[in-house]
């Protein structure tokens, strides 16, 4: 599902930079954004969940 979501967002606009954000530890969610050729770019302050990781594709 996620593949096929980051598909849908390329196809309307090729150049789009796409950004998820984790819990800061290690999980399932960033082991899939890893298979899906995220990047992870570091640790940045949300304004409601406090620290989190984020991925960049």
């Amino acid at each position: 599902m996620a593949q096929e979501l980051i598909e849908i967002a390329r196809k309307e606009n090729p150049e789009i930079s796409i950004r998820a954000q984790t819990l800061p530890e290690k999980s399932a969610s960033t082991a899939i954004l890893g298979k899906l050729g995220f990047r992870f770019e570091g640790a940045v302050e949300h304004p409601e969940d406090g620290t989190v990781w984020e991925w960049v594709k």
